[in-house]
């Protein structure tokens, strides 16, 4: 409804407008609403990972720092009224994230699958971050992007250091 609104504003007022939908983000000062953040925290505190995903679900993670540069990059002229999809590289399925996580973190990472139950909607994608709202969106990947293993080793940089601080106090 408000991206309708937009366009109806811009023509009606001639405002122009970029509609930005962004993929699964992923970064430094992410709270535990974040599905990366929580499971990078679960996995240092609790050595498990659990998740409602499916393992075949797949996601296209965008570091912060790719899409505030990305965020940027589309106010060329070029997106003017257009809506843009911005998302990671690289499509992943959730099972090989999960162990892409235990391989970073520790052999001894248990990871557990809990079903959702019947009826309930947890309004992520399984398959694909694209959908017709009526309008479709332009994907946007940057040439110069954060590696997902990378991206991890500094979330969880991060979340180490603020272990320590927390210890120290």
């Amino acid at each position: 409804a408000c991206e309708l609104m937009i366009e109806e504003y811009q023509r009606l007022y001639g405002l122009d407008y970029t509609i930005v939908r962004y993929g699964s983000l992923y970064g430094r000062r992410a709270d535990d609403r974040n599905s990366v953040r929580r499971y990078l925290t679960q996995a240092l505190s609790e050595r498990k990972l659990t998740t409602t995903a499916g393992e075949d679900d797949q996601r296209e993670y965008i570091h912060v720092t790719d899409a505030a540069r990305s965020s940027v990059e589309i106010l060329a002229d070029e997106f003017c009224n257009q809506h843009v999809i911005l998302t990671g590289h690289q499509s992943i399925k959730v099972r090989d994230f999960l162990e892409m996580i235990r391989e970073i973190i520790g052999p001894d990472i248990e990871i557990n699958y809990v079903p959702v139950a019947d009826g309930d909607v947890l309004g992520h994608y399984a398959r694909t971050p694209y959908s017709f709202r009526p309008k479709v969106g332009k994907k946007l990947v940057s040439h110069h992007y954060s590696d997902l293993g990378q991206g991890l080793l500094d979330c969880l940089d991060e979340i180490y250091q603020t272990q320590l601080e927390n210890a120290d106090s």
